[in-house]
């Protein structure tokens, strides 16, 4: 399981649909069609039902797109604690 798999998951569920996601996160749909089967296929359930108008997630899939936005948010506290860090330092120089 990978942060990019989880961050494609993640704009799967927030646009209903692969199509929507891949413009979104400016990425191919077989590339965000082929991250959510892995993630599937890793965890061994279905993440999301797929309708004629889109999809939305599973109950396993909602609980795993909490988490996963957990990481991602838990990603971006990281990169900006180091940027603050490295922008302090280069103020002190």
């Amino acid at each position: 399981m990978t942060l990019d798999q989880l961050m494609m998951y993640i704009a799967v569920c927030e646009h209903g649909s692969f199509s929507s996601a891949a413009k979104a996160i400016y990425a191919s749909r077989q590339a965000v069609s082929k991250a959510v089967s892995e993630l599937e296929k890793e965890l061994g359930y279905p993440l999301l039902v797929r309708l004629t108008s889109g999809v939305e997630p599973t109950d396993f899939g909602s609980a795993v797109l909490e988490q996963a936005k957990t990481m991602v948010a838990a990603r971006d506290r990281i990169i900006a604690a180091a940027k603050e860090r490295i922008v302090a330092k280069e103020r002190l120089s």
